[in-house]
């Protein structure tokens, strides 16, 4: 009798105790819930650039152009073509993520010889880091205008005529120069290619 007491007083007492130390369990709503962290507020550049370039070849440089901005995740949105007193110009309306502005831009530096560029920018606040901001690039691509060599009727100018032949030899030379870099860069790799094969068969026929 005595045993069956102290065992059912051991039970509560030790049921009681377990109660205390656990405690009362939290609901989910009593929780504190803390607000997400806010997008950081990113200072960017909004860009407007007016760039016009003397080409040799305006078809390949538009080409070459809308290839561009495609790559650095731009759009052609127009384009337009004029000629003016014999010489033909393309403008190109593009569209391109301002944190790819100066990649772009350096690039379409590569086409011809700079001639003209206007660099505005527009500073604001991206308030939402997952918009993604533009800058745009209005490109003007005109044809080289060839040099024309006028002999004088009147007057016979040694010197003049000495410089104006210098310039159509420039002109002609860097013409040269510029095919023969196109000629080593397309052609170079398969002609080494095939010097190793052809050394390779000799020495396995021999």
């Amino acid at each position: 009798m005595n045993r069956r007491i102290i065992l059912t007083l051991s039970y509560l007492f030790f049921t009681s105790f377990l109660g205390a130390c656990a405690g009362s369990p939290k609901l989910i709503g009593s929780y504190p819930v803390q607000p997400p962290e806010s997008a950081s507020n990113q200072e960017i550049l909004d860009y407007t650039a007016r760039i016009e370039l003397d080409v040799w070849d305006i078809s390949a440089a538009v080409e070459i152009a809308t290839r561009l901005a495609y790559d650095w995740g731009g759009t052609v949105l127009n384009t337009d073509s004029w000629g003016l007193a014999g010489q033909r110009c393309t403008s190109l309306t593009i569209t391109v993520p301002s944190s790819h502005f100066e990649d772009l831009r350096r690039n379409l530096h590569d086409l011809g010889s700079l001639t003209r560029e206007n660099l505005s920018g527009d500073r604001s606040v991206n308030l939402d880091r997952f918009h993604t901001r533009y800058s745009t690039i209005l490109l003007t691509l005109c044809s080289r205008q060839p040099v024309r060599v006028r002999v004088p009727t009147s007057t016979w100018n040694p010197l003049l005529t000495l410089v104006k032949a210098m310039e159509v030899s420039r002109l002609i030379i860097t013409r040269l120069i510029d095919g023969l870099i196109w000629i080593a860069v397309i052609v170079g790799p398969f002609a080494f290619l095939a010097w190793l094969c052809v050394g390779a068969w000799k020495r396995i026929k021999k």
